[in-house]
């Protein structure tokens, strides 16, 4: 396997489209999510490997031995030692064709692979979710409580958690100013603390993904789903493709989309592999 430069990352798209969830993989190939892409031929690959700066892996093309074992080597001496130095505990894998599963617990071995399943969603009729939410002004919130649009007025205040916010930003995006050209958001602001936002992210020429959080303190009280409803509703309105990503277990996650407009859903297997640092607890 072999890693191409950013300016040829495009002879992998048609493999990636057939990942259940290929959002992120794309806006890699597209260049605004970091990442590196790696391929068994540099002029006509079969497969593809791409690796999102967060250490997550996806994997497409059919499996040959020989890249079995390449893939085997690449992930034990240059993937997972990389990864010893990221604060993220827990990356996983995604691939396409279901073929590849007999042979992932070989190319990581050296840290032996859990099956899991993860839930992508997607918006069948944007004209609906448009009728049904109106317009962000008119979406009801708590009260005492008001949806903000996350700008670089807000991301430059001084509320409370907003250095949490900032931190979520910079997770996705390369820096404050371009998540403000270029991605939207809101935030729910209860006296002075935000208290739940939804980001978009993997940002591509049509595509959006929408990552939510709600700070600890403020969970269960629908948060969550108001700036989810809010976000899922502009990124409509800007013309986005929309979609939402989590694991199958994560049920406030799933319950969140269904209720922000998400009605179109597809289960596909994931692997999760442990860094040293996690294993050796």
């Amino acid at each position: 396997m072999l890693e191409i430069p950013a300016d040829r990352f495009p002879v992998v798209a048609s493999l990636v489209r057939c990942l259940s969830y290929p959002q992120p993989a794309q806006a890699i190939i597209e260049g605004t999510t970091e990442g590196c892409v790696f391929v068994d031929s540099p002029t006509a690959p079969s497969i593809a490997l791409i690796i999102e700066k967060k250490a997550n892996v996806f994997l497409a093309g059919e499996p040959t031995p020989d890249a079995v074992q390449s893939l085997a080597h690449l992930f034990s001496n240059v993937i997972i030692p990389a990864g010893e130095t990221m604060s993220r505990p827990m990356p996983h894998l995604q691939y396409h064709p279901l073929s590849w599963s007999e042979h992932i617990p070989h190319i990581l071995e050296k840290r032996p692979p859990v099956e899991d399943l993860r839930v992508a969603y997607s918006v069948t009729d944007p004209a609906r979710v448009l009728a049904s939410v109106g317009q962000v002004s008119g979406i009801p919130v708590p009260v005492g409580s008001r949806l903000a649009r996350v700008d670089t007025a807000l991301l430059n205040s001084d509320l409370g958690n907003v250095e949490d916010l900032r931190s979520e930003v910079l997770g996705q995006w390369a820096s404050l100013d371009e998540f403000c050209a270029y991605g939207l958001g809101f935030c729910l602001v209860v006296n002075d603390d935000i208290a739940a936002w939804c980001l978009s992210e993997y940002h591509t020429s049509h595509a959006c993904s929408l990552g939510v959080e709600t700070i600890s303190a403020y969970q269960r009280r629908g948060y969550g789903t108001t700036v989810a409803k809010a976000t899922l509703s502009e990124c409509v309105r800007h013309g986005f493709e929309p979609h939402w990503d989590a694991w199958k277990r994560n049920v406030p996650s799933l319950k969140t989309a269904e209720r922000a407009g998400f009605d179109s859903k597809v289960e596909y297997p994931a692997y999760v592999y442990w860094r040293r640092t996690r294993c050796s607890r």
